[in-house]
């Protein structure tokens, strides 16, 4: 069963779970999160183990008030601590360079190979659109930061959004195994 998490939503996930996170960029970006998610939903999993899609993007950010920030950034805080699955997706815009996207990408890498030694770069799944002004930032960051373990999917825009969503299903294979 596949069931999604939004921020600032809080749940106890069952046990033998797994918990996929789709870390990337939200201000001045497409909606991303909602084509993954209905691609997702979209596929008849079977399997008995439930699947978490952890989005941090809110249908409705409540701008004006003072907390809202902090709420979020603890919530992602929380729920990439919990993540068994590390997906980033850069998406191509001229309004944003995503600079928070980089901060994770390298957090989550090393948090991934801490939390999982065995089978870290099976859990990391990271993609960007053709276009995106720092591709190749993310390229050769990854590739220096996973030793060529972890390989940044290029796809041609948003659309091609199901090449993000297969990758994530291939972890979570490679997860399952072990549960």
């Amino acid at each position: 069963m596949i069931k999604v998490i939004t921020a600032p939503e809080m749940v106890d996930f069952s046990p033998n779970s797994i918990k996929v996170f789709l870390a990337g960029g939200i201000q001045k970006c497409p909606m991303w999160q909602e084509r993954v998610i209905k691609h997702f939903t979209s596929i008849e999993m079977k399997s008995n183990i439930d699947i978490y899609l952890m989005n941090p993007r809110r249908p409705n950010f409540p701008i004006n008030d003072p907390s809202a920030a902090d709420v979020q950034i603890k919530w992602e805080f929380d729920m990439l601590e919990r993540c068994d699955i590390f997906s980033m997706y850069f998406a191509n815009t001229l309004e944003s360079d995503q600079p928070i996207c980089f901060y994770e990408l390298g957090r989550n890498i090393e948090r991934m190979k801490k939390r999982f030694p065995f089978d870290w770069w099976e859990r990391i799944v990271v993609t960007c659109e053709k276009g995106f002004r720092r591709w190749k930032d993310v390229d050769v960051q990854t590739s220096l930061a996973t030793d060529d373990e972890v390989v940044v999917n290029l796809v041609e825009n948003d659309v091609e959004l199901k090449e993000h969503t297969r990758a994530i299903l291939g972890a979570i294979s490679m997860v399952a195994k072990n549960i």
